[in-house]
């Protein structure tokens, strides 16, 4: 029943040896997902995450963090830019 999946935490970053080779969620339950299943990882180092690998193989959408923060830099953007609009 669920849609969307956000990873929040270190595992797949290179904050610690660790966690890099980690994958929040395994592979065997990502198998049984359905298609339409969405998986946001914010990690944004490494680029591709072992969860994110996982998702491409299952042919499952998802996006990292460094996406995560090219919206929020131009979600924060327009707001500034309504803001100036009107002090002029």
């Amino acid at each position: 029943k669920i849609d969307i999946f956000i990873n929040c935490s270190p595992l797949g970053s290179i904050l610690k040896k660790k966690y890099k080779d980690k994958s929040p969620v395994p592979y065997k339950l990502l198998k049984s997902v359905k298609k339409t299943f969405k998986v946001f990882d914010i990690v944004y180092n490494p680029k591709t995450t072992l969860l994110m690998k996982l998702c491409k193989k299952l042919k499952l959408k998802n996006i990292n963090g460094i996406e995560m923060n090219n919206v929020q830099a131009k979600f924060a953007l327009k707001k500034v830019y309504s803001q100036y609009k009107k002090l002029n």
